[in-house]
């Protein structure tokens, strides 16, 4: 009788389809945070896999790529990232792997402050995070929604005072609020 023996390779894809359902990412976080120049990103993953790691701005743009579709093996994982040609603000970072497993850590990048940074006046949804509405601040000509991957999830002049939040799943958004100047601010969605 002839046993079956598959190749290396052969096994490797195998345990890559079959861990494709499996928790890969154990933990994630950075430090310092808030951070003025370095940060470090600290990633544990207890599977094979290939990862993404890119860091976004609060209006949805990319403004790092560490690396994408990098192989990472099972265990602890470390690297320096330099910020410290970013504006001041918040930032989020998100780690993913091939199974569509994600996590996503906030991080503040302060250092000196810019005055052009600060608008103590800036236009604010409130309650953030929201469930089931949130309120839309006077003097809002426009207000548009999207998603992280840059599409327009929502978009309505004139909007009214509380807007419905119930047609948006459960996570973060990019909102944009267009009156004599455009902010920009992420809306969290929780149920």
């Amino acid at each position: 009788m002839k046993k079956f023996l598959p190749s290396s390779l052969g096994l490797l894809f195998f345990m890559m389809g079959f861990f494709a359902h499996s928790q890969i990412i154990d933990s994630c976080y950075i430090y310092p945070n808030p951070v003025q120049n370095e940060v470090t990103v600290h990633l544990e993953t207890s599977l094979f896999g290939r990862f993404d790691l890119k860091l976004f701005a609060i209006n949805g743009q990319e403004v790092l790529a560490p690396f994408t579709d990098s192989i990472l093996w099972p265990g602890i994982h470390e690297w320096e990232l330099d910020v410290s040609a970013l504006n001041n603000g918040v930032y989020f970072l998100i780690i993913s792997s091939h199974t569509g497993e994600e996590r996503i850590v906030k991080l503040v990048k302060n250092g000196p402050v810019n005055v052009n940074e600060i608008h103590p006046d800036e236009l604010r949804l409130f309650p953030n995070p929201a469930n089931n509405w949130v309120k839309i601040p006077d003097g809002v000509k426009e207000f548009t929604i999207f998603d992280w991957s840059g599409k327009l999830v929502f978009k309505q002049e004139n909007p009214r005072r509380n807007w419905d939040v119930s047609i948006l799943k459960p996570g973060l958004y990019v909102v944009e609020l267009k009156g004599d100047s455009i902010h920009r601010q992420i809306l969290q969605i929780q149920r």
